[in-house]
């Protein structure tokens, strides 16, 4: 599927249904979550471990935390 067809469904699927586009967001602020834990150094590799965990299993609450109190915690 082409990026213009892709922008297309997304474009048809929010103007059907508006609250598609918080879902989006909250889909890419979990994604960004993830990828930043991933991606984070730790003095720690079970800090890692248990970052990714958190964030996995309570995905809302796992962001929260990621981004109060987790982000302090790396290198």
């Amino acid at each position: 599927m082409s990026a213009e067809m892709t922008i297309f469904c997304l474009n048809l699927s929010i103007k059907k249904n508006p609250s598609a586009m918080l879902k989006l967001l909250g889909l890419a602020v979990y994604a960004f979550t993830i990828y930043d834990v991933v991606t984070s150094r730790f003095a720690n590799q079970n800090d890692k471990l248990i970052w990714i965990i958190v964030v996995v299993l309570l995905p809302f609450l796992g962001t929260l935390l990621w981004f109060l109190v987790g982000r302090e915690k790396r290198l």
